[in-house]
């Protein structure tokens, strides 16, 4: 159900693929969020753990990935591999 929506959003205004990125989709329906101290303690407020350290920095990767890859990277075939666009269904 979601290929559809996204098929939708970008459908009427697919010049905008260049410009959308994968990042502004996913925070419009669940906004992406960083590690932070699943205990909430206070002495991690300001420093994680190593380990949610690690964490946190590739989730900023991952969010730095999302933020440089528009629509259009994801839905022009241009190597004759996958593509979404042509996965989704007709109207």
């Amino acid at each position: 159900m979601k290929r559809c929506v996204i098929f939708r959003l970008i459908e009427p205004t697919l010049h905008l693929c260049a410009v959308i990125t994968i990042l502004d989709v996913i925070n419009t329906f669940d906004p992406f969020q960083r590690i932070k101290c699943p205990l909430d303690l206070p002495e991690h407020r300001d420093d994680l753990c190593p380990l949610y350290c690690k964490l946190d920095q590739a989730m900023a990767d991952i969010e730095k990935v999302l933020g440089s890859t528009t629509l259009a990277d994801i839905t022009v075939d241009s190597s004759n591999t996958w593509a979404l666009i042509s996965a989704l269904p007709a109207r």
